[in-house]
């Protein structure tokens, strides 16, 4: 329960940075980001979803969902574009 009222918390002050003027009101968007992700991890974890630890090299964040790989032809046969 504390990380929901804490994403509440980030989700509020999103919403009041977004309310002030230029260029303060920029910041509003890593704020909602940042209850956005929290949220998605905690609803992955409360679901049972797998989170694992990301590595420290990318933009700072500490966790990641396992992702599945996109298919690379449709079930009605046509194709996805890219030759992965």
């Amino acid at each position: 329960m504390k990380s929901l009222a804490f994403i509440r918390l980030l989700h509020r002050q999103g919403v009041e940075q977004s309310l002030l003027p230029e260029p303060l009101s920029f910041t509003s968007v890593l704020t909602f980001h940042d209850a956005v992700e929290l949220f998605l991890i905690v609803t992955a974890e409360h679901v049972g979803a797998v989170v694992k630890d990301r590595a420290r090299s990318s933009a700072g964040s500490s966790r990641a969902f396992t992702r599945t790989p996109l298919p690379t032809a449709w079930p009605c046969g046509g194709s996805t574009g890219s030759s992965a």
